[in-house]
């Protein structure tokens, strides 16, 4: 049968009869019909809709009903409780009666003056009976405390189902580019670390015992050469030196740091240049102090030759020097022990440099 006519012969509405359903406490038959689902309440069904009415009639709850009918709780235990809870109605019910019977016949004139006798007529009787909350229904309304409309609410659900569209189509076109980004991000972190531990600078102390010759005459003498300082090799750039290349003899290379940027090859002659305050008198006149050229064969400073032509204060040593055809000097070779080992060390750096050579060019340390 259907659900009007359960209704009809259970005395129960519609409305109960479902309500039921979804509690999971009766569950007919169902069948499809005109593309609808309806129920098909059988004689055993109105039977337990009756023995449902019957136990909502005499006091037990929705959930005592469920836990009975599901087994979770015996009947014994289910009766007691409920006897349980008469005995404290009774109680409360009789302390009620009490309290209020004798202000029943009395007439008051307002609010104050009822709880002034109430106040009163409660210190004649000993409260002994406790406080419980309200028997709620198992599915109370509570819209009337909600400050929204009905059609407040559905306003704001269409609303929010509007912004979920508009954030799903942001993050459909934003899909690329965050697999895009996860791709790049972990190797640009790689590349970024590389960078930092490139950044490090690495201690470079060196002393050589060196020649300092002129191609022409022939004249050479040793020379000691240290060099004291960091070398930083960035990723993506030149090396860089950074401290002292110190020369014995020069004194104005003693206290003066520099830098040195290493280059493939020699593309423009780039010289250090010092400069000093000099004093002639009264007046504070500027010096410049050139030093020249520096070839190693690498940032590790294996070796070192320094083309040293502008070093020289005589001039007429350089120009005989070119006469001659000699496209350096004088030079300093380090590490070196005589004549023949510096002349080959500076052909073959400063005339025929090979692959992987490099110039290295002087600039003042900032």
């Amino acid at each position: 049968m259907k659900i009007k006519e359960a209704s009809i012969q259970t005395g129960l509405t519609e409305r109960t009869i479902r309500f039921y359903q979804q509690k999971e406490l009766l569950s007919p038959a169902s069948y499809r019909q005109n593309g609808k689902n309806f129920c098909d309440y059988s004689p055993e069904d109105i039977v337990r809709l009756n023995r449902l009415a019957l136990l909502r009639r005499a006091g037990f709850s929705v959930e005592e009903i469920r836990q009975l009918f599901h087994e979770e709780i015996s009947a014994q235990q289910l009766l007691q409780h409920r006897m349980t809870q008469l005995r404290e109605e009774q109680t409360r019910s009789a302390f009620q009666m009490d309290l209020l019977q004798p202000l029943e016949h009395q007439s008051f004139s307002d609010r104050e003056s009822f709880l002034a006798e109430l106040e009163k007529a409660a210190k004649q009787q000993s409260c002994t009976v406790p406080l419980s909350d309200p028997e709620w229904e198992s599915d109370p309304d509570f819209s009337k405390f909600d400050p929204e409309t009905p059609e407040e609410k559905q306003n704001g659900y269409l609303d929010f189902l509007i912004s979920q569209r508009k954030r799903e189509k942001r993050e459909k076109k934003l899909l690329p580019i965050q697999r895009l980004l996860r791709r790049i991000l972990p190797v640009a972190g790689v590349i970024a670390l590389l960078f930092a531990l490139s950044c490090i600078p690495r201690p470079v102390s060196r002393k050589w015992e060196g020649v300092v010759f002129t191609p022409l005459t022939q004249v050479w003498e040793s020379r000691s050469v240290s060099l004291e300082g960091t070398v930083t090799h960035r990723l993506f750039s030149h090396p860089r030196f950074t401290g002292y290349l110190r020369i014995e003899g020069i004194d104005f290379t003693q206290n003066n740091k520099v830098t040195l940027d290493f280059f493939g090859g020699i593309q423009n002659h780039s010289w250090l240049i010092y400069t000093e305050i000099a004093h002639q008198g009264q007046e504070v006149v500027p010096v410049q102090h050139s030093l020249g050229m520096v070839y190693t064969s690498d940032e590790r400073f294996q070796e070192l030759v320094i083309d040293m032509r502008f070093w020289e204060e005589s001039m007429q040593l350089f120009v005989t020097a070119e006469q001659a055809g000699v496209q350096w000097g004088p030079v300093l070779c380090a590490p070196t022990e005589n004549l023949i080992q510096a002349q080959e060390m500076a052909q073959a750096h400063i005339h025929q440099p090979a692959l992987g050579e490099e110039a290295v060019y002087f600039t003042p340390a900032s």
